[in-house]
This record gives structure tokens, sequence and C-alpha cells, in this order.
């Protein structure tokens, strides 16, 4: 026999919130911090993206430095040459 599972139910009508030195935004207050948040959150966005071009710029150098130490590519490029990129 299979276990019948009801949801229980409790009503919310009892409930009383009181906000103990919370200071209330007048209008002009709280649009001007919802603008400094946005421009925050703007920054952080810039902030990542920055990040993630240095990140792939880094990314790009090992790579090439990586081209450059193998013997394989010898013919495209000297040992001066190669010993001038890696350092």
């Amino acid at each position: 026999m299979e276990e019948k599972i009801i949801p229980h139910v409790f009503p919310f009508t009892n409930i009383k919130v009181e906000l103990e030195k919370v200071r209330l935004l007048e209008n002009e207050a709280r649009s001007q911090s919802i603008d400094r948040i946005k421009k925050l959150e703007k920054r952080d966005e810039e902030k990542k993206k920055n990040d993630a071009a240095k990140n792939d710029y880094e990314s790009l150098i090992l790579d090439f430095r990586s081209w450059l130490s193998d013997d394989g590519n010898e013919p495209y490029i000297t040992s001066l040459e190669r010993d001038k990129f890696i350092d």
C-alpha cells in the first residue's frame, strides 16, 4: 500500500512584522540609492570584462611562448629570435 502524503497549510493571518531601528528613505533618497546601486553594478560588470580580457591576453602570450618553445616550429623562427621573444 502506497503512503499518501498530504501537504500542510499554515495560515499567515496572525503574523506581525515589526521594524526596529529601520530608517525609511524618502523618494529622492531612494531614487539616488537605486542610481548608485546601478552605477556600482555597471562598474562591477566592466571590471569583470576587463579582468577577462587581461586573462585572455595573458593566455595568448603563454600560448605564443609555448609555440616558440616547440622544436617543431624551428623552420619558422631562428633560435635568436625565439630567445628574444621568450625573455
